[in-house]
């Protein structure tokens, strides 16, 4: 075998075992995850965290949508997406899982502003949203 070859397949090993074990994941980095209720259903929504940057710990500010269920997750791919710390959490509510949604419609029903403090691990985050 030369030595090209064996590079390659050093090069494909390295590719398998972090598509294996989860690149995406990060020690220490916030695993922000929960889920949205709008007037006592699952929500259609959108989530905005912005971390404040307060305490020196600045990061990327992250989006995610709701599934079906009203439920979201965020898992960050890098230490510098999204640090633990304050952080400044916009809900853009766009209807429930009743509601008849106007994809159109760019405006959200309800939009609410909420502070939490994140932490490294694990975070369960659970809004019940009203009008």
């Amino acid at each position: 075998m030369r030595t090209s070859e064996i590079g390659r397949l050093v090069l494909v090993g390295c590719c398998l075992w972090l598509t294996a074990t989860g690149c995406s994941k990060v020690a220490g980095a916030p695993r922000v995850y929960g889920t949205v209720y709008f007037q006592g259903l699952p929500a259609v929504a959108e989530l905005l965290f912005e971390p404040t940057g307060e305490g020196g710990r600045p990061g990327r500010p992250v989006s995610v949508f709701t599934d079906k269920d009203g439920s979201f997750e965020v898992r960050p791919s890098s230490k510098s997406d999204f640090a633990p710390g304050p952080c400044r959490i916009t809900v853009k509510i766009f209807g429930n899982t009743k509601t008849l949604i106007n994809t159109e419609q760019p405006d959200p029903l309800k939009t609410v502003v909420l502070r939490r403090n994140i932490h490294s691990g694990k975070n369960k985050l659970n809004f019940i949203i009203r009008l």
